[in-house]
């Protein structure tokens, strides 16, 4: 979904695009096998920092460090919101410009990815 919008206040313009990924009861579940890939690619190495299944840590989240299961796939909801793009322009008046020979005149600021909301995604971190 995106959705956009232009502020104007006088010779002042806000446009703004916000877009993203919601809901679909699970249909946007992606693979994230990579999450366990170790620095020389290998699933089974332990050397990120995962809560990892043991004994003493029950966690279904995260498999042993050595389970080799075809069935095991890990999924990873692709959800997220982000504040795509923001321009802020400015429009000179022609009585401003005449003297210097100028018909019209804009100014931009253009700025993009400034927020990136993903709550339900998650990264690998390296020891």
């Amino acid at each position: 979904m995106s959705i956009t919008n232009t502020f104007t206040y006088k010779n002042v313009e806000l446009y703004i695009l916000l877009n993203g990924v919601f809901g679909g009861n699970g249909y946007g579940m992606a693979q994230n096998n990579s999450a366990y890939l170790t620095a020389d690619r290998y699933f089974y190495h332990n050397t990120l920092d995962h809560p990892y299944w043991t004994p003493q840590n029950l966690n279904t989240e995260y498999p042993r460090w050595d389970y080799i299961d075809d069935k095991f796939t890990a999924l990873q909801s692709y959800g997220f919101v982000r504040l795509q793009d923001v321009n802020l322009s400015y429009t000179f008046r022609k009585n401003m410009l005449s003297k210097a020979g100028v018909n019209d005149l804009k100014l931009y600021l253009a700025f993009s990815n400034l927020l990136f909301i993903a709550p339900e995604w998650k990264e690998a971190t390296r020891k």
